[in-house]
């Protein structure tokens, strides 16, 4: 008996152990910082920016189908903010494509306009059945529970500290948002 005792303890440690490896393995991933990225993920998140260069104006934006808040609201976190998303409900099938990023991520401006700042690749839980989450340019996308999807942003158009895939960014603001903003317990845990 103490033997399986013993042997249940060691197996819940372990589990314990490598679930929370693959979390700071994910977190490492996601603050590599774009001077440290390999030549070829480089290339990737070049051809994202390229991608994302076309819906620098807002409206540009919302004429190509990114027309619908998601979530609603400035996204403010104590370490940063991550801006307004705004999301293309057509891209929303299942499939990460880096020249279709789901949501395009835009700071409010004090005279009201938006400035692009990145993208949010995003997949619904119901849309992917696989048991390990969906990946693109090698990094695994981030849990959301609140929004039941996988999610995976890119700072094309804003340097961040924290890293190039980090979930919020210190040099994203939400000062000047007309909308109210989203609370960081509604953020990926």
């Amino acid at each position: 008996m103490l033997r399986n005792a013993t042997t249940t303890s060691i197996c819940i440690l372990l589990l314990a152990a490598c679930s929370g490896r693959k979390k700071a393995d994910t977190d490492a991933a996601h603050r590599v910082k774009s001077s440290d990225l390999s030549e070829e993920d480089a290339k990737s998140v070049h051809f994202v920016k390229s991608v994302a260069d076309h819906y620098r104006e807002l409206a540009a934006a919302r004429d190509a189908g990114y027309s619908v808040q998601y979530p609603e609201g400035c996204v403010q976190q104590d370490g940063g903010a991550q801006g307004v998303h705004f999301g293309n409900p057509l891209l929303l099938d299942g499939r990460a494509e880096m020249n279709r990023p789901e949501l395009l991520v835009f700071e409010p401006q004090s005279n009201g306009s938006m400035v692009l700042v990145g993208v949010n690749y995003v997949i619904p839980f119901e849309h992917w059945k696989d048991k390990d989450p969906p990946q693109l340019i090698g990094r695994r996308f981030m849990r959301n529970e609140k929004l039941q999807a996988w999610d995976l942003h890119i700072w094309t158009h804003r340097t961040n500290p924290n890293g190039v895939f980090a979930m919020s960014n210190p040099n994203v603001t939400c000062r000047s948002a007309r909308a109210r903003a989203v609370p960081a317990s509604a953020q990926p845990q």
